[in-house]
């Protein structure tokens, strides 16, 4: 739902993105802005649409301020899934991100909280397109997509040695920066109307 010609702009280069299947694309824009529902159209466009599209909210992710051995293994287990036992509370073999989303896309969302002590983890499994379980022996062929979000430049966590430099190579081939909606008074009144439609459906008026 937009009029301005910023965001008209950005629908252009989602489906110039929803054709290109580019491994990674960075979303970049304040909270509130529409990262996952871009990231959703761009799935959902494109040739992966029938796969899976899989969050990872990457704050929710143990941070290495307080990342003992257990909770770096719960981080890496969210992305790579782990067999039983193989740290306190495995009580079964469970896939993780990247299995979960081979075929389609996964979406990282807010990816300048992914722990630094991870990171070399992911950009591997990136790079070789291999995902390995914990306490698995072999790794696993996996065709995902990456669409990462930061509502922090990430060039700024680089910088501050929050994300590796590598990592963020690897992520911001393929950038969209996303306008605020004060940045784009046009289309306050399209999306009150928008919601309005949704509401009165809602209501049944």
């Amino acid at each position: 739902v937009a009029e301005s010609p910023s965001m008209q702009r950005i629908l252009e280069e989602v489906g110039e993105l929803q054709q290109n299947e580019a491994r990674a694309v960075l979303l970049l824009g304040e909270p509130g802005t529409g990262k996952e529902m871009l990231a959703r159209a761009i799935h959902y466009g494109s040739a992966r649409s029938s796969g899976p599209f899989v969050t990872l909210n990457c704050t929710d992710l143990p941070q290495d301020v307080v990342l003992s051995l257990d909770s770096r293994s719960r981080a890496l287990s969210a992305l790579f899934g782990h067999v039983s036992g193989t740290f306190g509370g495995a009580e079964s073999d469970q896939d993780g991100c990247f299995q979960m989303a081979d075929g389609g896309t996964l979406f990282l969302d807010e990816i300048g909280r992914m722990p630094v002590s991870v990171q070399g983890s992911l950009l591997r499994a990136l790079h070789s397109g291999e995902a390995k379980r914990m306490g698995e022996a072999e790794s696993r062929t996996v065709d995902v997509r990456i669409i990462a979000s930061t509502s922090v430049p990430l060039q700024r966590l680089v910088e501050e040695k929050v994300i590796a430099a590598d990592l963020y190579q690897y992520l911001a081939g393929l950038t969209v920066e996303l306008p605020a909606l004060r940045q784009r008074p046009e289309d306050i009144r399209p999306l009150a109307q928008h919601f309005l439609r949704l509401l009165m459906k809602e209501m049944g008026r």
